[in-house]
């Protein structure tokens, strides 16, 4: 299996890069080399979260141009990373272009919308601020969160399960 991951500068998308193997990076240098080439499987995480957006047109390249990029690419499997927070009441900007990015896949497409991950490469959440003793969390104390291990997601896209499922 030949897999091409996006955002490989931190997070999942790192530690799939790192820990999948026959994998290749993309990041924003090296779109032209990698296009021309066939993969097995795409996972997609690139994101930009910015919460405050300053670059307008960059924003929507990195959230909804790239996707429509890599759709043009030559691949058997797509799998877009997502989030649970697609299902909040009033949804962030971050869950809002999550959706705008899901609409542009195919049926035959995956989509995992992952909740809080945990690994050596995650980015701060809840997990890191109960490590630090953050006194303020901004949970209630009827909160729940759900969590996946990063060792997970290579234990399933290694055993090629994924190629199971779609939608």
């Amino acid at each position: 299996a030949r897999f091409l991951v996006t955002g490989v500068n931190s997070g999942l998308g790192k530690y799939l890069y790192e820990n999948l193997p026959n994998s290749l990076g993309l990041n924003r240098d090296n779109f032209n080399l990698i296009k021309n080439e066939e993969y097995d499987t795409i996972i997609h995480c690139a994101f930009n979260k910015e919460n405050i957006i300053t670059d307008y047109e960059k924003y929507l390249d990195d959230n909804i141009f790239l996707t429509q990029r890599l759709k043009k690419l030559n691949y058997k499997n797509f799998v877009y990373i997502s989030t649970v927070d697609v299902y909040q009441e009033n949804p962030s900007m971050y869950a809002t272009f999550k959706k705008f990015s899901e609409a542009l896949l195919d049926k035959n497409d995956l989509i995992l919308r992952c909740p809080m991950m945990l690994g050596n490469t995650m980015k701060p959440n809840h997990a890191t601020k109960l490590i630090s003793n953050i006194d303020s969390l901004g949970l209630s104390k009827d909160s729940t969160f759900n969590y996946i291990l990063m060792d997970d997601l290579i234990e399933f896209f290694s055993s090629k399960d994924y190629k199971q499922h779609n939608g």
